[in-house]
Order: C-alpha cells, then structure tokens, then sequence
C-alpha cells in the first residue's frame, strides 16, 4: 500500500524514464538467456547481449544488465566450445587428425 502511495507521489515522466533505462537491461537478460539455449546462434546474441549490458551499465547499473552479461558470456563460451569439438571431429573423421601423422614411426 506505501509503494502505491510512493508511486502516486511520483511524476509520470519520471516513471516512464525508470522503465526506459531498464530497457537494454531488458535486452540483455533476455538475449543472454536465449544465447545459452539456442545453438550456433548463441555466439552473436551472446555478443549482443554484452553490448547491450555495457549500453546498460552506461546508463544505471543493474542487477538485470550483469545477469545478461554473464549469461552472454555463458552462451558464447558454451557454443565456441561445442563448434570447437565438432570441427575437431569432423578433421579426425576424414583423417586429418590421424596419429599415424604425428607419431614416429615404429621400426
């Protein structure tokens, strides 16, 4: 009931220019979520939401912007490791990869 109170006491510009600087916090949070669901496609919307979270820390620090940052970073981390170990596999598939290549050769 105070908050009400305390909202009504507030201008609605002021209001309005609170939920405006949440926005890229907003942003952030919801591309750092989906960039640690969604593969292949989590790289670039890892590195969007970490613009969009320093955008956000510019502006007012939020718990929101870190929490979309460290899940960017999450995302980007997790999908550059998943495209690293299928480009590993594919090269030891068609042999590039072969030990045969790398070992001495046994007399």
């Amino acid at each position: 009931m105070a908050a009400q109170k305390e909202m009504q006491n507030v201008p609605q510009s002021a209001q309005t220019d609170s939920h405006q600087d949440q926005h890229n916090a907003v942003v952030s949070l919801v591309l750092g979520i989906v960039s640690v669901i969604i593969p292949f496609l989590g790289i670039v919307l890892g590195i969007i939401a970490i613009v969009y979270s320093k955008k956000q820390k510019k502006i007012a620090p939020s718990g929101m912007a870190t929490a979309g940052m460290v899940l960017g970073i999450i995302g980007i981390v997790i999908w550059s490791l998943y495209l690293l170990l299928i480009v590993i596999g594919i090269l030891a598939y068609f042999g590039t990869l072969s030990p045969n290549k790398f070992l001495p050769k046994k007399s």
